[in-house]
């Protein structure tokens, strides 16, 4: 992550817990044209995963498309619509260094058991629920306000 300089043109960061409705949101409010930077569909696009499936050995490259674009947001805009930064950013500086570039932060507020009921309902993701339950228990153990 070696962003520095102010977003050009305008950027929605959306972030919460993991199963807190961030990429539905996304999907469900972005416009035709729109760039929408999700690592969960970065993931699945250079890898063969399952929807919301990873691999330690994908992780850094997945990462560095991720910051390839940001930092191409940063250095000349997107100038097809809105840009969407999709993250699960529990951390206060991690999310502080997109803030101050200048993004409009959309924070999914949901509760654990939110979460937890919308990994129940999530059909793609029903053979990792063991693993999904720790992760967001992680997530909101690690979360600063």
């Amino acid at each position: 992550m070696i962003w520095s300089g102010t977003f050009k043109t305008p950027v929605n960061f959306v972030w919460g817990a993991p199963c807190s409705g961030k990429s539905t949101f996304v999907l469900e409010n972005a416009s035709w044209g729109d760039l929408i930077i999700d690592l969960d569909r970065i993931i699945q696009s250079i890898g063969k995963f399952q929807d919301h499936e990873k691999s330690d050995s994908i992780m850094p490259f997945a990462f560095d498309v991720r910051d390839l674009l940001i930092n191409k947001i940063i250095q000349s805009g997107y100038h097809g619509g809105i840009s969407w930064i999709v993250a699960c950013a529990p951390r206060r500086e991690q999310r502080e260094k997109i803030l101050k570039a200048g993004a409009q932060s959309i924070f999914m507020d949901k509760t654990i058991n939110d979460c937890k009921k919308n990994l129940r309902a999530d059909t793609n993701r029903k053979t990792n629920i063991q693993l999904y339950d720790k992760v967001i228990d992680q997530w909101f153990k690690d979360f600063e306000k």
